[in-house]
């Protein structure tokens, strides 16, 4: 059985008739690009990019930029199909590196992440940014390297400088939502079919449910799709924000014991496998991601650390930092940490980590009006025993880590 709903969601396999294949209509080309390549490793601000278009020339799809760490500015135009009418209009862009898109407005409204892999986002929602049968403009910042750098060979290692990424994605398409949706129930089922145990309850729960979606649904009917996500919400009690089963889903009542509470949060590493420059637009990519995600996703919280990000957010970009002090204001985007940057925490010397806190502290408590009650250090290879005493001094009383685990002895 899970097999089957596998093929269900599969891109590869059945797609004229599975969610994956229905999901969105056949892509419209964007043909009408333009590039400008700053010299060096210079990476100008949108503001600036937008007053010189003369700089600008036509490109096409294939094209391959480079070297590594330098930036490329396109913008486009693309007609938006009159058939597209009552349809979500997505973006689509791989430009096998990261990049961000800016509407014509000049907002930054999501990241992308070229390539392969897991890490890969390729779509973007842009239905306010024009209608069918109207011109839809955007631009969009390429940097010249991969979501881990430009490592040869291999994810730590040496970058390498010449490297060049091919530009080969650029299309718009109108996605059904309801089937979206669907898609994304199907795909939580199978998920818990295969990550619990088969003879648990909700696991035998799930894969019957996913077993009545895929019997009921045709892909071709509005009213059959609406009842397969009703099954669904069957399983799902979405409404007060738990999980659980009702009598009618097994002949026997079941309910989940637990409460699951989450939190986004992407860590970026402020020194790493990238040059500080690039830490910079990581942190714009990333966080105006999350903005988008709260105007679709009311109960969406996101969670960040190390004062400096916010610092050089709002040297960068001060419209955007404005964006994030009202939805920190709102408790939907949480400064955590209260230290300057995530700091090593087995060489500094304990007045070093009290700097840390110290500026810290007083970045957010200026521009915030809060104070974190959480220290944030997740990716520290050691801690020090000075910690607990330094942190009660500034009224921290949280503590969150990953790496404790992370040694030879009680791994």
């Amino acid at each position: 059985m899970s097999e089957r709903v596998e093929k269900w969601l599969s891109p590869l396999y059945w797609n004229d008739i599975n969610l994956c294949g229905k999901t969105f209509s056949d892509p419209v080309q964007i043909t009408d690009i333009f590039v400008y390549e700053p010299d060096s490793e210079s990476r100008p601000y949108f503001e600036s990019v937008r007053e010189i278009p003369d700089l600008f020339s036509r490109t096409v799809i294939g094209t391959s930029f480079g070297p590594s760490w330098t930036t490329k500015w396109f913008k486009f135009s693309v007609e938006v199909p009159r058939h597209f009418e009552s349809k979500i209009i997505c973006l689509f862009w791989d430009s096998s590196s990261e990049a961000l898109f800016y509407d014509s407005s000049g907002i930054p409204l999501q990241a992308f992440t070229g390539g392969g892999g897991e890490d890969r986002r390729d779509m973007l929602i842009i239905s306010r940014c024009g209608q069918p049968g109207s011109l839809i403009h955007g631009w969009i910042e390429m940097a010249c390297n991969e979501m881990f750098g430009n490592g040869s060979g291999g994810l730590i290692q040496p970058p390498d400088v010449s490297r060049s990424f091919q530009l080969r994605v650029a299309e718009i398409r109108a996605m059904n939502g309801t089937i979206f949706s669907l898609f994304w129930d199907v795909k939580v089922l199978h998920d818990i079919m295969q990550n619990l145990p088969q003879e648990h309850p909700t696991s035998t729960c799930a894969m019957v449910k996913a077993t009545q979606i895929i019997n009921t649904v045709d892909l071709q009917n509005n009213n059959s799709i609406e009842k397969s996500r009703r099954l669904a919400s069957e399983i799902f009690q979405l409404g007060d924000g738990t999980f659980g089963v009702n009598a009618s889903t097994t002949g026997s009542h079941f309910k989940t014991n637990h409460e699951v509470v989450a939190l986004g949060h992407c860590h970026i590493d402020t020194a790493w496998l990238w040059p500080y420059a690039e830490t910079r637009r990581k942190v714009m990519r990333s966080w105006c991601t999350q903005m988008t995600l709260f105007e679709k996703y009311p109960t969406w919280k996101f969670v960040a650390s190390q004062t400096v990000q916010y610092e050089w957010l709002k040297e960068d970009s001060p419209a955007t930092f404005q964006r994030l002090r009202t939805y920190v204001s709102g408790g939907r985007f949480v400064p955590v940490g209260g230290s300057y940057v995530e700091f090593d925490a087995n060489i500094p010397s304990g007045e070093s980590m009290i700097r840390q806190f110290l500026y810290g502290g007083q970045f957010f408590q200026q521009e915030f009006q809060i104070k974190s009650k959480t220290f944030w250090l997740p990716d520290t290879f050691g801690y020090s025993a000075q910690l607990p005493q330094i942190l009660t001094g500034f009224g921290i009383t949280y503590f969150l880590s990953q790496k404790l685990s992370w040694n030879l002895f009680n791994k």
